[in-house]
């Protein structure tokens, strides 16, 4: 199984109103994470949003009941959900499971929660670190970007998405390393 940084970005937030216009990841390396080879981004404008879902998907088989691709990320929920009924509007024949079986059956990681517990259980204000450095990288935010792809400001995008996921590789890694200090001595007992 390989664990991938995983994320898209779209036009909006209802799968059945709005697209994918990207779609980017980056496999990462044990034991501590370190990102293999170049992040991939599928650009719908290049290849149309079917294109790039049907890319993803012969890459990452993320639709059918095998599973080697491990997909981390912030909010990866809305990621997930967002791709398959995506992938069910446009092209059902790439979808063999379920909604239920894909969230149930297959693996994956989604930081929030885990941020939700390093922040003290609280949930506000959680990926602002990652998204400021974002800004100071390219005075973009995710709120942008639909307006960026209707301007055919491609390159910005572009740009946004590569810093996006720098910084949450770079977070994804530390979170790893705390967790990774926590392994317990001995083997828990129940009761």
């Amino acid at each position: 199984m390989t664990l991938c940084y995983f994320d898209i970005e779209t036009t909006g937030n209802n799968p059945f109103l709005h697209k994918i216009i990207t779609i980017q990841y980056q496999c990462l390396s044990k034991p501590d994470l370190t990102p293999i080879g170049d992040l991939e981004i599928l650009r719908e404008w290049v290849n149309g949003e079917e294109g790039i879902i049907r890319n993803f998907l012969s890459y990452s088989r993320l639709l059918i009941e095998t599973f080697e691709f491990i997909p981390i990320g912030l909010n990866i929920f809305f990621d997930l959900m967002f791709l398959y009924y995506r992938t069910k509007l446009l092209n059902p024949e790439l979808v063999k499971i379920t909604f239920e079986e894909f969230i149930y059956n297959k693996p994956f990681i989604d930081l929030k929660p885990i941020l939700v517990i390093m922040n003290d259980f609280e949930y506000k204000e959680l990926s602002k670190p990652v998204k400021d450095r974002v800004y100071e990288k390219t005075k973009i935010t995710g709120r942008d970007i639909p307006s960026l792809y209707v301007e055919n400001k491609y390159e910005e995008i572009e740009n946004y998405v590569k810093a996006e996921a720098e910084e949450v590789i770079k977070l994804i890694r530390e979170v790893y390393r705390v967790l990774n200090g926590l392994k317990p001595a001995r083997a828990m007992k129940p009761g």
